[in-house]
């Protein structure tokens, strides 16, 4: 065997740089998982270099959208990022729905490598229910049978003050993704609130997500607990190598997942064609681990695991090479071995390591006979996710190993000290940080600091992401890792043991890197700044070269004027822009009037991300979390009483009822309003994108009804009909008798529509009340005055059925040839009732569905920009520490501004709340977290406890 030691200077070869100075990485800090309706996401941004993980000075503006369960992006800011780092807060008031959502961050520049490199992060938004329970259970047991499988639970209930839910009636539902019934029964609670139920899944049942829903009758379900036989895990046999060669040494990686998306700890035993035990396996941690065996030419292999499932391997190639990389994580070396069969033996092939995305070693090597073994020094690696490449002389890729390499670079030292480890409520508590580099130097870097009462937020140094885990190791993994911080001692050392293992078992199963790219092409500019841009075309749609433009910004707080001149290609910037939070931008040419006949402006849109492809796992609904999210309801409730009580109103009331768009049009019960605040977030796009995300339930279904209209949109199940200021939109656009084709004209009608000319959007049910179609319509072929439909009715007769049909038959004249028309009034005069829901567009050109554009001029409107609000925190001086009002924060601090000194020191301190009132009385304690970055590329976190009492 050969050995080779390779010593290289990591930071001076040029195609690191070349190639890892490309990449972005962005972190965020928040200061809690899970919120109600009323909270406020803290947040802190870390953008650093990829390789390096120095603070990103070629971006300066981030991106970050709270994103739903039905994929859209709810809310979406942009902020300014200074040496790195950047800070906002997205207010969480009632116009969210409570769910699972995800909190996800990115720069224009990142887009170039697709979306893997975004940061993403699940969080949970409660709601307000005061009747909610809180529902645990035991892992089911579960017995094969002839009809399928016997299923038996045991379920606690407890009220929300955690007293057991005593001799209670419970309906239970057991239901398919969609919400179908499968079984249905009725139960009771004992005395402790325990009860078991038990039921029979047919195998076809049991092979899909299956949810028990529990709750008072099927009106009233008070949770949705997704049930897990553990007879369908989903376990990945994954060869080191790639392949299983025969007659070698081979290593299989295996990751078992149950059906909640979760690592499943299993046990088994391999199994070949003969019948013959070669080996047994057991996870390691999180349903992972690894086994080794030799297997033969001409067998096959099967795992067989403890619940009767079966698993067949790859299938043993004759001849192939492998990758072997062993390593003791104390060990200052990686030991990679090469092995190949006589068919691959004697041969030249190219070894590559690969870091964070920049290559750090290449050579071409030999292969004979016998097995090559090669060291590499752990400090020629930075610490992360490192790959080993294997190709044969033509470049193709044979196979791949990736390690995780931890020489402790890149750690900050973080100490916090507290003059006392327990408080009393509302005392005053100092806190002293400490920041060190790995030689125990001072370190002058930006920290995040957040406190949360423990009984109200569940945060778990272990379980949660931290900026070391995300920065070193998830971001370079695919899939979920599940408790990041397990693989992170607190002291900074190496992980042993099991620890190690067990993260060498996620590198063989999860650790495929993620960086597939072209680097000859970029297709979206990094952002130093905001700027303006577009291109100017005249009326033979060729470049208007020199062009004058000034640009008008209009924005609640900015008002600014700014003159260019466009470039020979009539392309042009606006650069050095005051900062504004949400603004309208104008481009106009400054040529005379006449002469701006044909000038088209177009400018430069901001390329939005797909959030198609996000999936959020229903398996995000940990039982503690209800537990602490309940508190905090609970404890808010009871400070709204006293606020109540003592001041006469409730505090903060935000009333967001379904108020009428002033100049919009009134068609009936309003059932949904989106208003100009809600629409210019999202002002860039087109009309289509913006029903598609703003009204909830929309769609596109080809329908042919056969006593109601014909329409191509739906909300929910009932069919949709679409009016732009008043009329209906099929007037705008030529109508074919072509369904397909008439679809295909009304879709590219909106995609044509620019967005920023819409006003609002609302949504009726007009089975309250007529639509005025034939006042409308004849307000189009007279003076286009439309009459004011608020005001009072003259004539009652109109809302009869014969004032209804009176007001059709005058639409049908006035659209002659439509037999539509015939099918309408035929319905309504056999006594139906459309279920039909109208979609009102107002415009602010007021023009209907007749689109019209003034020459020589542009509308923009920027994603709005957040400059962070200041958390608030109550100062308990001697004016108000008898304050009779309850203090029940669960965040108790934030601070996104720690800054420590030349001496590597800083100094925050903050007060206690009271007890909570979901605690009775008991004491409780305050998680303290804070992580950050220096200027040199090292990262660090910290948590400590401290007690109040």
């Amino acid at each position: 065997m050969r050995y080779c030691c390779l010593l290289m200077l990591l930071f001076i070869c040029g195609n690191v740089f070349s190639q890892s100075s490309l990449r972005e990485k962005l972190y965020l800090h928040t200061d809690k998982n899970d919120y109600v309706l009323g909270d406020t996401i803290w947040f802190k941004t870390y953008l650093v270099d990829a390789f390096t993980l120095l603070p990103v000075i070629r971006s300066g503006i981030e991106y970050v959208e709270l994103i739903d369960e039905n994929k859209k992006a709810v809310q979406r800011i942009a902020l300014h990022s200074f040496a790195g780092t950047g800070f906002g807060d997205i207010a969480i008031d009632t116009a969210f729905a409570p769910g699972n959502y995800i909190l996800r961050a990115y720069t224009n520049w990142m887009q170039n490598f697709g979306d893997s490199l975004f940061f993403q992060k699940q969080l949970t938004i409660g709601g307000a229910r005061t009747d909610d329970w809180l529902v645990t259970s035991a892992p089911p047991v579960v017995k094969e049978s002839d009809k399928g499988y016997d299923i038996s639970v045991v379920y606690q209930f407890k009220e929300k003050n955690l007293e057991p839910l005593h001799n209670r009636p419970v309906s239970f539902f057991i239901t398919d993704e969609a919400g179908r019934t499968m079984q249905a029964g009725k139960l009771q609670t004992d005395y402790q609130g325990k009860l078991e139920a038990t039921f029979t899944l047919t195998k076809q049942q049991a092979g899909s997500p299956v949810f028990a829903r529990i709750g008072s009758s099927k009106k009233d379900i008070k949770k949705i607990i997704p049930l897990f036989s553990g007879k369908n895990i989903d376990l990945q046999l994954l060869p080191e190598s790639g392949h299983l060669v025969a007659g070698l040494p081979n290593t299989v990686g295996f990751k078992a997942i149950a059906e909640d998306g979760l690592g499943y700890d299993i046990k088994g035993v391999i199994k070949d064609n003969t019948g013959g035990e070669i080996i047994s396996f057991q996870s390691l941690y999180k349903g992972m681990g690894s086994f080794n065996f030799i297997p033969e030419a001409g067998k096959t292999y099967t795992a067989f695991l403890q619940n009767g499932q079966q698993v067949a391997l790859p299938k043993p190639e004759p001849e192939g090479i492998l990758l072997h990389v062993s390593q003791n994580y104390i060990d200052t070396a990686i030991r990679l071995q090469i092995q190949a069969t006589t068919a691959f033996a004697n041969k030249e092939y190219i070894l590559q390591a690969d870091a964070k995305g920049a290559t750090v070693y290449k050579e071409k090597i030999v292969v004979k006979s016998e097995a090559v073994v090669l060291r590499f020094p752990k400090s020629t690696f930075p610490t992360g996710v490192a790959r080993f490449i294997l190709q044969n002389d033509k470049g193709q890729l044979l196979s791949e190993r990736a390690i995780f390499v931890n020489n402790n670079s890149h750690r900050l030292n973080i100490q916090l000290q507290t003059p006392l480890q327990s408080y009393h409520p509302r005392d005053s508590i100092p806190v002293n940080i400490t920041v060190k580099d790995k030689e125990g130097k001072p370190v002058l870097g930006s920290f995040s600091f957040a406190v949360t009462d423990d009984s109200q937020v569940k945060k778990d140094s272990k379980a949660d992401q931290n900026i070391l885990s995300y920065l070193l190791l998830q971001s370079d993994l695919k899939g979920t890792i599940e408790t990041p911080g397990y693989y992170f001692s607190s002291a900074g050392a190496p992980p042993s043991g099991d620890r190690g293992a067990a993260l060498d078992a996620l590198m063989l199963t999860q650790g495929f890197v993620r960086y597939d790219w072209d680097t000859a092409t970029f297709k979206y500019e990094a952002e130093p700044e905001f700027v303006v841009k577009g291109k100017v075309n005249n009326m033979l749609n060729k470049s208007a070269k020199n062009a004058k433009l000034t640009l008008l910004g209009n924005g609640p707080k900015v008002h600014f004027l700014r003159d260019t001149t466009c470039n020979t290609s009539g392309e042009f910037t606006f650069t050095d822009l005051p900062a504004f939070d949400t603004i309208t931008l104008i481009a106009l040419s400054r040529s005379k009037i006449g002469s701006r006949f044909g000038l088209d402006i177009k400018l430069q849109q901001a390329a939005l991300p797909n959030t198609s492809n996000l999936a959020l796992p229903y398996h995000y609904n940990r039982v503690g979390m209800d537990t602490a999210l309940l508190n905090t309801l609970q404890n808010s409730q009871t400070y709204d009483q006293a606020f109540l009580k003592k001041n006469g109103f409730l505090p903060n009331v935000i009333v967001k009822g379904k108020t009428r768009i002033q100049g919009a049009f009134d068609y009936g019960e309003l059932m949904q309003t989106v208003g100009p605040d809600e629409i210019k977030p999202g002002i860039n796009k087109n009309l289509l994108d913006l029903l598609t995300e703003k009204v909830k339930g929309f769609g596109i279904r080809a329908l042919n009804l056969k006593r109601a209209l014909e329409t191509n949109f739906v909300i929910g199940n009932r069919p949709a009909m679409i009016y732009i200021d008043g009329l209906y939109m099929d007037r705008g656009l030529f109508v074919r008798e072509d369904k397909q084709q008439l679809l295909e004209n009304r879709l590219s009608f909106l995609r044509a529509y620019n967005g920023y000319d819409i006003k609002s959007i609302e949504v009726f049910n007009p089975r309250t009340s007529y639509r005025k179609y034939g006042e409308f319509e004849r307000a189009l072929s007279e003076d286009r005055k439309v009459p004011d439909h608020n005001a009072p009715e003259d004539n009652k007769a109109q809302n009869s059925l014969q004032g209804i049909l009176g007001e059709l038959s005058r639409v049908k004249q006035a659209l002659p040839g439509d037999s539509r028309m015939d099918r309408i009034l035929q319905n309504i005069s056999q006594g139906m009732v459309l279920d039909i829901l109208d979609i009102e567009v107002t415009t602010y050109s007021g023009t209907g569905p007749f689109k019209k554009t003034t020459p020589g001029q542009s509308y923009l409107y920027p994603q709005p920009f957040s400059y962070g609000k200041t958390f608030y925190a109550p100062r308990y001086n001697a004016n108000y520490i008898n304050d009779s009002l309850p203090d029940y924060r669960s965040t108790i601090y934030w601070n996104p501004l720690v800054v420590t000194n030349a001496n590597g020191e800083a100094n925050v301190s903050f007060y206690a709340a009271d007890l909570p009132s979901s605690n009775s009385g008991k004491p409780v304690t305050y998680t303290l977290w804070i992580e950050g970055m220096d200027l040199e590329g090292n990262v660090g976190v910290k948590t400590e406890k401290i007690e109040v009492k």
